[in-house]
């Protein structure tokens, strides 16, 4: 799980965005990085977040029904800094739940309390 993933910019229908272990991102691709304490966006306003608990965490308890057996299911809950190239930086918090299996993986329920 962790190492650099590349993420659609865009979810899917369902709402959902998807990526793939990889080590370059494409054009229309996000770069994720998923270290022990933290993850990072790679992009033109640089985004790092640090897990709220301290590290990812195994939730067995998430329903996976729509996924294929042998997934792991994680609830992040961060505290993410936002530093634009211009403008002031911005602090909030921000959770998802990610679904991580064979080389791929799925967010989903993005939230954040970034105001505008």
């Amino acid at each position: 799980m962790l190492g650099t993933w590349c993420v659609g910019d865009h979810p899917s229908d369902n709402e959902a965005y998807s990526g793939m272990r990889r080590d370059k991102c494409g054009e229309n691709e996000e770069t994720l990085i998923i270290g022990e304490n933290g993850y990072s966006w790679e992009h033109e306003d640089e985004l790092r977040c640090r897990y709220s608990s301290g590290k990812a965490r195994f939730d067995n308890t998430m329903a996976a029904s729509t996924k294929t057996v042998g997934v792991w299911v994680f609830r992040i809950n961060a505290g993410c800094v936002r530093r634009p190239a211009e403008g002031s930086i911005k602090n909030y918090t921000q959770s998802f739940d990610m679904y991580v299996s064979k080389g791929a993986l799925w967010i989903e329920n993005l939230r954040s309390d970034e105001k505008p």
